[in-house]
């Protein structure tokens, strides 16, 4: 029995001599592959994190090429193109305009259904000296006048009507 007992042993002995080695070989094959798939992970993990962003981005002004887009396609929906516009440029400096006037200018430069004015100045003073004020004579006697400065510059678009064949499309998606 003792005899069976060391060749067993014998034989364990060399298997196991055999298998460390080759465990260890695998075990060390092993951690280079994991510590190879670590680093592609961190570099896919830093490669994601510049992505992200990027793509936030490109989400963002895909939304706003798409209402662009539609924008554009309702616009020429309603005949709405430079064709369809008259400009005149608007360009006064240190203009004399009676107070009272004033609210008719501001009117004037709102937009409207046929006409949109785009300004690049618009400068309103009002002077503090006695030579500004104008004596104007009404039926209920005499009444003293502010006037201001007014500088207005920009670029008033009359619709054409003959151009945009009177189309009437909302630009906002809503109907008219």
């Amino acid at each position: 029995m003792r005899k069976l007992f060391g060749d067993v042993l014998s034989m364990i002995l060399i298997v196991a001599a055999l298998l460390v080695p080759y465990l260890a070989y695998r075990a060390q094959s092993a951690h280079a592959r994991l510590s190879l798939l670590e680093a592609q992970h961190r570099q896919l993990q830093r490669d994601y994190a510049q992505i992200n962003p990027r793509q936030q981005q490109m989400k963002i002004a895909r939304h706003y090429l798409n209402r662009t887009d539609s924008f554009t396609r309702r616009a020429q929906a309603a005949g709405i193109s430079p064709k369809a516009w008259d400009r005149h440029l608007v360009t006064f400096k240190d203009r004399q305009v009676p107070f009272r006037e004033l609210g008719w200018l501001s009117a004037n430069t709102r937009p409207g259904k046929n006409y949109y004015f785009i300004p690049k100045v618009l400068d309103i003073r009002a002077p503090n000296s006695e030579d500004w004020k104008v004596k104007e004579v009404t039926d209920r006697g005499i009444k003293n006048l502010q006037h201001v400065l007014v500088s207005l510059e920009g670029e008033y678009w009359v619709r054409n009507p003959v151009a945009d064949m009177g189309a009437q499309v909302s630009l906002r998606g809503d109907s008219p």
